[in-house]
C-alpha cells in the first residue's frame, strides 16, 4: 500500500467560485475526488476548467476531519483533512487532483508543471490524503463534505509510519529529499498566505468601493427625494391654480347665467308691456271706431231730420202759392 500526503494548494475554480463565495448562503458538498494523468498545467484562482484534462478515476471521498480556526485578525477559518483509498486497476503518474460536489462541478482543482504528485500503480493501493485551508469566511461557512464515513483515525497511522519508514530508507527519501519536501511546504505555506493577503486587500478595497458606493447612491437618494418634494410642491401650486381657475370659470358661468336670467327677465316684461301698450292701441281704436261710427248715425239722423223739416217747408210754400 502507498501512502501519499501533501498539503497542496489547491484552487478554487470559477464554478466553485460561484457556487461557495457568490451564491449567499447555499451550501457545498465535496463528495468525490478524482486523479488525472494530466500532463501537468498551471493553475490559477478561478480557474475556469470544468474537468481534468486527462481524468483517469474517480471516487467518493472516503474520509475527513474539520478543525476550525479563528486567526489573529479574527477570521473564521477552517482547515480540511481528505483522506481516499483508490484500489483500481489504472496504472498511471497523477499530475492533476480535482474535487468535485454532489452536482459533479469540479469546485477545487490541483497540477503542477514541476512534478507530480504520486505515481499510481496496479494493485497497489494508493492513499491520497491531504489538508486544505478555507481562507474565505465563505468558504469555511458553505464547504461541508460527504464521504464514505471512514474514521479519518485509519488513516493517520498508516501515514505516519510510511512516512518514518521513508525517512530510514536512504536510497528512497535523502535528506535533501525532505528538505525539498519542506522547501515546498513552506513555498506552499507562502502561496497560501499570499493569497490569503491578496484577498485581505481585496475585500478591504471592495468594503471603501462599497462604502463609497453607498454614500453615492445615498446622495442620489437625498437628490431625489428633493427633486420629488419639488415636484410634489409644483404639482400642488398648479392645482391650487387650477382650482382657482375652476372656481373663476365656475363663478363666470353662474354670472353668465344670472345676467341670462335677468335678461330673460327684462326681455319678458319688455314684450309684456308691448303687448299691453298693443292692447290699448286696439282698445283706442275700437273706441274711435265706434266713436266715428256713432257720429255717422248721428250725422245721418241729422240729414235725416234736415231732409224731413226740408220736405215739409217746400210742401208749406207750395200751398201759399
Amino acid at each position: 500500500m502507498a501512502f501519499e500526503s501533501y498539503q497542496l494548494n489547491l484552487k478554487l475554480t470559477e464554478a466553485g467560485y460561484q457556487k461557495v463565495m457568490a451564491n449567499g448562503d447555499a451550501m457545498v458538498s465535496l463528495s468525490y475526488i478524482a486523479l488525472g494523468s494530466g500532463p501537468g498545467y498551471s493553475v490559477d484562482f478561478r480557474d475556469t476548467r470544468t474537468s481534468l484534462s486527462n481524468e483517469v478515476v474517480r471516487r467518493q471521498i472516503d474520509s475527513h476531519q474539520r478543525e476550525e480556526i479563528v486567526d489573529e485578525n479574527g477570521n473564521n477559518l477552517a482547515r480540511l483533512d481528505f483522506a481516499a483509498i483508490f484500489s483500481d486497476s489504472s496504472s498511471f503518474d497523477v499530475w492533476e487532483i480535482g474535487f468535485f460536489d454532489e452536482a459533479g462541478d469540479l469546485i477545487y482543482i490541483w497540477s503542477s508543471t514541476d512534478e507530480e504528485y504520486a505515481p499510481k500503480r496496479t494493485h497497489i493501493h494508493l492513499v491520497v490524503a491531504m489538508s486544505q485551508y478555507l481562507l474565505f469566511d465563505e468558504e469555511a461557512a458553505n464547504i461541508t463534505v460527504n464521504d464514505a464515513g471512514l474514521p479519518f483515525e485509519l488513516f493517520l497511522q498508516p501515514l505516519k509510519d510510511d512516512f518514518e519508514e521513508k525517512l530510514a530508507l536512504t536510497g528512497i527519501i535523502t535528506a535533501s529529499s525532505v528538505a525539498s519536501l519542506t522547501a515546498k511546504y513552506m513555498q506552499d505555506v507562502t502561496d497560501t498566505q499570499l493569497l490569503k493577503d491578496n484577498y485581505d486587500l481585496f475585500k478591504s478595497t471592495t468594503e471603501s468601493e462599497i462604502d463609497s458606493l453607498a454614500g453615492q447612491l445615498e446622495l442620489e437618494r437625498a437628490q431625489r427625494i428633493a427633486e420629488s418634494e419639488a415636484i410634489k410642491l409644483l404639482s400642488a401650486q398648479q392645482f391650487a391654480e387650477q382650482e382657482s381657475f375652476n372656481i373663476s370659470v365656475t363663478s363666470a358661468i353662474a354670472s353668465s347665467a344670472a345676467m341670462g336670467i335677468r335678461l330673460n327677465s327684462s326681455i319678458d316684461e319688455e314684450r309684456q308691456a308691448r303687448l299691453s301698450q298693443l292692447e290699448d292701441s286696439i282698445i283706442r281704436e275700437q273706441m274711435f271706431t265706434d266713436q266715428l261710427q256713432n257720429q255717422q248715425d248721428i250725422n245721418i239722423k241729422t240729414l235725416a231730420t234736415l231732409a224731413s223739416i226740408t220736405a215739409t217747408s217746400m210742401q208749406g210754400t207750395g200751398a201759399s202759392i
